[in-house]
């Protein structure tokens, strides 16, 4: 076979050669003929065939034209994968995509021959972690012409207005929640349940001043815990709250309450897996670091006052002011004398009167009382040896008051009279 020097595109041509051997008679009627005797030295030969073959160029089609985007946060190198699928030749391509959401595919389709090629292209990581993830299934058609020996393609996305196709994902994080908590003490007495209450307060900056947002308020458990409805973060970032007590600064019903501010700085965090957390908690007061909150109040009532008063008797003559001394002793349950206080002397009416004791604390108080030479006769006047006990009971009515009772005893334990006079008698020999 003759070749062109200019082959024709795609054309693959027999380059085959053979030797044939043409035996030429004279047939003796002025002709003659011609006749093949061998072919490459085969005499058993087969006409000679030339076989030409048209191979047009291969073609490939980059898949360059797929996307991925995400609102909500920053992708990230490989985290989503694609799969394309051929309806009609079965190729299989996987992809994944980079920080800028370009997707590449593990290699190109490929074309040997001419025709109609149909393939779908979707994402297969799933919807997690806060991403919503896009279901779309995109159908390429990819259309293979011989172009003078080469092949070539064409393409379309048959449900998409357009030939970039675009995956769109959304990603978001769910609300981070945090109550706030402290506790309560209460020094001087018994604290009681929803006794005192506390206010929490969001600190925003407007404009360089800082502006306190009253949010919520809550009250104490009997064991001094209290602890805020919990706090809903929708977005990242650094917050500032505010917590004090209800009546600080104040003082009402014998209560002194606690002046401290503390400042609780949360910082919420994305963890980047589809959840809002609260990644760290500061509490301070006045700039310094506190581990805890902690109101502590104390209660201190008002204190009381007693007088302890009582009376002398002369009998048989005309009494004097100053005559007689009566002396006051501290005691106790067993009526043990203690201590002497005082000594004071009667009025010309009879009269005396202890000096006026005061009490900032609860409680029983003992006392004796007796009169001066008591049981003895001096100059003709025989004295009361009577020794009276007095039980003074000091309580709280716990509303910041103190309030004293008092109850006297002779010396046989037998309840006198409560709150007043005891009486001293004496008598002329």
């Amino acid at each position: 076979e003759i070749i062109p020097e200019k082959k024709l595109p795609g054309m693959q041509y027999d380059e085959t050669g053979y030797t044939v051997v043409v035996e030429v008679t004279d047939n003796g009627d002025g002709t003659m003929e011609a006749a093949v005797v061998s072919i490459d030295g085969k005499t058993d030969f087969t006409t000679p065939v030339f076989t030409n073959k048209y191979l047009p160029t291969s073609a490939e089609l980059n898949i360059d034209f797929v996307t991925k985007t995400l609102t909500g946060r920053d992708l990230k190198d490989g985290e989503f994968t694609f799969t394309l699928t051929g309806t009609d030749d079965n190729q299989t391509l996987t992809g994944t995509n980079d920080q800028e959401g370009n997707v590449t595919f593990s290699a190109p389709l490929h074309f040997d021959t001419v025709g109609i090629y149909h393939y779908t292209v979707q994402e297969t990581t799933p919807s997690g972690n806060g991403v919503i993830a896009d279901d779309a299934v995109y159908t390429l058609r990819v259309e293979v012409v011989d172009q003078g020996g080469k092949l070539v393609t064409n393409y379309a996305v048959l449900n998409l207005v357009g030939t970039d196709i675009r995956f769109e994902n959304t990603y978001h994080a769910q609300p981070a929640t945090y109550a706030i908590q402290g506790d309560k003490v209460l020094k001087g007495r018994m604290l009681l349940n929803e006794e005192f209450t506390f206010r929490l307060s969001q600190v925003i900056n407007d404009g360089g001043k800082p502006i306190e947002l009253p949010i919520q308020q809550t009250t104490n458990f009997a064991d001094g815990s209290f602890r805020f409805e919990p706090v809903t973060f929708l977005r990242p970032g650094r917050f500032t709250f505010l917590v004090t007590e209800a009546g600080h600064g104040s003082a009402g019903y014998g209560i002194i309450y606690d002046e401290t501010r503390y400042l609780v700085t949360l910082t919420v965090e994305d963890n980047l897996k589809g959840q809002l957390v609260v990644s760290d908690v500061k509490i301070t007061v006045d700039g310094e670091e506190a581990e805890k909150i902690r109101f502590t109040n104390r209660y201190v009532p008002n204190p009381t006052d007693a007088t302890i008063p009582g009376s002398k008797e002369l009998i048989g003559k005309v009494l004097m002011g100053g005559e007689f001394l009566f002396e006051l002793y501290e005691s106790d349950e067993s009526w043990k004398e203690g201590k002497l206080l005082e000594t004071v002397k009667n009025s010309k009416d009879g009269s005396f009167t202890f000096s006026k004791m005061e009490y900032d604390t609860a409680g029983k108080r003992y006392y004796l009382i007796r009169e001066v030479n008591g049981g003895q006769t001096i100059d003709g006047i025989t004295y009361d040896d009577t020794r009276f006990r007095v039980e003074l009971d000091v309580t709280d009515d716990l509303r910041g008051q103190l309030h004293t009772q008092i109850a006297i005893y002779n010396q046989d334990i037998l309840r006198i009279h409560s709150l007043i006079v005891y009486r001293f008698s004496g008598d002329p020999v």
